[in-house]
């Protein structure tokens, strides 16, 4: 049989077979970018989500200067913080605090839904505390401790009863002032607003953990990432920035 390879035969080779050499090649290149974007995408649990209500932002340098500040200390887990400002009082945001709360790993929220949801979120114990709350702040933060007094008395939770589950913010040191990089206070952008019209605006606000996060050491529900804290980090930053 005669299989030499000749100049012809390649030319007729390709002349009939050229698709499937094409069809190989797409593949091929398909295959090396699915393997390139696995190794670089951002998985979740590289990646810090905070939900943040306010009215207004003037700080867009926070999530920034907060991986800066986890990459001074050694962690090398974290690629990404996504830090989402939200109006309390835009169109959707009633959809995007819902959707929030099962994927964020801290937020910041009105006391309005602190009063119907507070115990959606991660008990403050004094584990928690402790990593959250610097020593030289602990006496002097205010803390949202869940009471029936504060609710409807058809939802109220027995058992949350006198627990912690949130840090006022909006009264914090470098934030209660003239040009405050978060606006809490919606009469600072509209000073002409009644009495009347401002009590239909919350003006406190509080930071909070979602019991979903995988960034909340052995107060999360996987195993496998009982190591990571970077959420209690984030708590622990915004104070030490705002309220030192």
């Amino acid at each position: 049989m005669d299989n030499k390879v000749t100049k012809k035969r390649i030319a007729l080779h390709f002349e009939y077979d050229w698709l499937k050499y094409l069809l190989v090649i797409i593949l091929s290149a398909f295959v090396m970018y699915m393997i390139f974007m696995q190794i670089n995408i951002t998985r979740d649990f590289e990646r810090l989500e905070v939900f943040f209500s306010c009215y207004y932002n003037n700080d867009s340098s926070l999530s920034n200067d907060y991986l800066d500040a986890i990459r001074a200390e050694g962690d090398d887990v974290i690629r990404d913080a996504t830090i989402s400002y939200q109006s309390p009082v835009g169109e959707y945001y009633g959809q995007l605090f819902t959707s929030a709360g099962f994927t964020s790993d801290v937020l910041i929220i009105r006391k309005s839904e602190m009063q119907l949801y507070a115990d959606w979120f991660l008990e403050m114990d004094k584990e928690v505390l402790a990593a959250c709350v610097p020593d030289e702040l602990k006496d002097s933060l205010e803390y949202y401790v869940y009471s029936a007094a504060d609710r409807d008395p058809e939802y109220v939770n027995p058992d949350s009863e006198g627990k912690i589950f949130g840090i006022r913010v909006d009264n914090l040191k470098k934030i209660a002032v003239e040009n405050p990089p978060f606006v809490f206070d919606v009469s600072l952008l509209n000073p002409d607003l009644t009495e009347e019209e401002l009590a239909s605006y919350d003006t406190e606000f509080y930071i909070v953990l979602d019991k979903n996060s995988v960034k909340i050491g052995d107060k999360g529900k996987k195993e496998e990432y009982h190591d990571l804290t970077q959420a209690f980090r984030f708590v622990r930053f915004f104070l030490e920035k705002y309220a030192l």
